[in-house]
């Protein structure tokens, strides 16, 4: 039997603080604030890592404004895999749905290991205690595996029984993250500049062009996330026309 993906008959209740937040949330993960510090800046400086971002984020913006087009002619349910199967077949969509859920388990188990990053900076070493093992030199405790698991176990029971409650958390969260960027970058920025730090390319003795490329190529996962939204178009309360500056207004706050 054919499946109706038409999205007739949803919940609506997505508006447009809610799809930006959706986007931005997912694109905006915990690498957006270690890889510049230990990968970026040492590589092109802050001057070579504004323009590889800029020009990371207009490719993401070609990308965005393709997916803009999906979501607007296949407004209903599946997502990629329905673009992919409407375009090239059943076959092909298999394949690129287990890709991108391939794609989505490796970011979830990267930002739960995070999540322990932060609790050792707020609470310093008291759940460092007990069984622990080591990987590459870095010591892992039984206690700070449990806060990751049970934070996604949480979250998990959150997206199936409180959905639009977890929805309202997460804009509000990322308002608030944007917030404090713009505050910081308007605090800290005159002062790079002022420095003559700001102009500065990177101390690892590469050339200026082959930094900026070797960043640029990893635009796409820098800034990836923001199609899980193209899932959930069934629920969106916007009109069709405003789906693209959506997707373009998330793209470029997260660059």
């Amino acid at each position: 039997m054919k499946q109706d993906r038409s999205g007739a008959g949803f919940d609506r209740y997505l508006r447009t603080i809610d799809i930006w937040a959706l986007a931005f949330g997912c694109m905006v993960g915990w690498g957006a604030f270690v890889m510049p510090g230990t990968t970026f800046i040492p590589m092109a400086g802050p001057l070579g890592t504004l323009i590889a971002m800029g020009i990371g984020t207009a490719i993401m913006l070609l990308i965005g404004a393709n997916f803009s087009f999906l979501m607007v002619h296949s407004p209903g349910t599946g997502g990629i895999y329905s673009y992919t199967k409407n375009a090239l077949g059943r076959d092909h969509a298999f394949l690129c749905s287990w890709f991108i859920c391939l794609s989505y388990l490796t970011i979830v188990f990267l930002n739960s290991t995070a999540l322990f990053i932060v609790v050792r900076i707020i609470f310093g070493d008291r759940l460092k205690s007990g069984y622990h093992y080591s990987i590459a030199g870095n010591d892992i405790y039984l206690k700070e595996v449990g806060v990751s698991i049970a934070a996604l176990v949480i979250i998990g029971i959150l997206f199936i029984t409180a959905k639009s409650f977890l929805q309202n958390l997460l804009t509000i969260l990322s308002v608030i993250l944007l917030a404090g960027i713009i505050v910081i970058a308007v605090i800290c920025i005159p002062h790079a500049i002022s420095g003559n730090g700001f102009f500065s390319f990177g101390s690892t003795g590469v050339s200026p062009g082959y930094a900026v490329f070797s960043i640029v190529i990893l635009a796409p996962w820098a800034l990836v996330g923001f199609d899980v939204i193209s899932f959930d178009t069934a629920h969106f309360k916007v009109r069709k026309r405003s789906i693209k500056w959506i997707v373009f207004i998330s793209i470029l706050t997260a660059g």
